[in-house]
This record gives structure tokens, C-alpha cells and sequence, in this order.
């Protein structure tokens, strides 16, 4: 989905200096999973993840739990970040997502993006996958990110 909207220059962070309307700042909202890239990036992080292992783990049994429906997505994306963020190549698994991602960037919403922002404009990546590697992609495009993250211990979920 992509969205865009004017926002209040008192509720942004927008100052006279920077917006030229001094009024409102426009804010372009857009989602990562299937909108500026073709497939889900979370799921492609889990197929990686199970590949490497080639057998069974704990991350397999809740996918399959997921898949039946046993298991709402937040506590899903939740149990699977907690195992495989203790892997030892964890880190090189999100590289591989990251590299993975930037290179399925869908050129034609770029078009559109880049059509619909000025010097008043903030584009906000937004995903409901883990902030592991969403904001590290965000750093790629050079904007700001709204995405699920795990702060001490808690699972927040973004999704809407």
C-alpha cells in the first residue's frame, strides 16, 4: 500500500526553514512487503532460515502451527525472531535479506515515489516485518522506518 498525506506543520518536523508552504508537510507511507518489493520479506527470512538448517527446529513446528492457524502472526513472528536471532549467522542471514530486498525494489513504485516528493516530503517505510533488517533497508533508501520490533522482551507488532 502507498499513502501519502499532509500533516500539520506543528505536528511534524517540519520548521519554516525547511517547508516552503510553512504549513504542512507531506509524508509518503510506504509498505515494504508487496508493494515496493514483490513478495514477503519476512517469509523469505524464515525460508532462508529453515534452509540453512535442514532439519527440523522449533521454527519449523511454529510454522507449521502458523499454517494451521494455531498460532496468531504477532506470537508467530514473535517465537521465530526470539530462535533465530540467537543464530550464529544470524548476521549474515539479514545481509542476504537486505541484499535480497534492495535488489527486488520495485522500479515503477520508485517512479511514483519519487513523482510525489519534493524538498517538503518525508517518505516512511512501513512493515510489519522485524526491524532486524526493515530499518537497515530503510538506512539503503535513506528514510525513516516504521516497522515490528522486539523492545525488552515485548513483541510490538506493527501491522495494519
Amino acid at each position: 500500500m502507498y499513502l501519502s498525506w499532509m500533516i500539520p506543520r506543528g505536528l511534524s518536523a517540519c520548521s519554516p526553514e525547511k517547508c516552503k508552504s510553512g504549513f504542512m508537510k507531506k509524508i509518503n507511507a510506504i509498505d515494504l512487503d508487496k508493494t515496493l518489493i514483490p513478495f514477503d520479506s519476512f517469509r523469505f527470512l524464515l525460508l532462508l532460515y529453515l534452509k540453512k538448517k535442514r532439519y527440523l527446529t522449533p521454527v519449523s513446528f511454529y510454522a507449521l502451527l502458523r499454517k494451521v492457524r494455531a498460532l496468531k502472526v504477532g506470537v508467530f513472528k514473535h517465537r521465530v525472531l526470539f530462535r533465530i536471532q540467537n543464530d550464529k549467522d544470524y548476521d549474515e542471514l539479514l545481509r542476504r535479506v537486505v541484499h535480497r530486498v534492495m535488489s527486488a525494489i520495485r522500479q515503477d513504485i520508485m517512479a511514483v515515489i519519487g513523482h510525489e516528493t519534493d524538498s517538503d516530503t518525508i517518505n516512511v517505510l512501513i512493515s510489519a516485518s522485524p526491524s532486524d533488517y526493515v530499518e537497515m533497508v530503510a538506512s539503503e533508501l535513506n528514510w525513516p522506518c516504521i516497522c515490528s520490533k522486539i523492545e525488552n522482551g515485548v513483541f510490538s507488532h506493527c501491522y495494519g
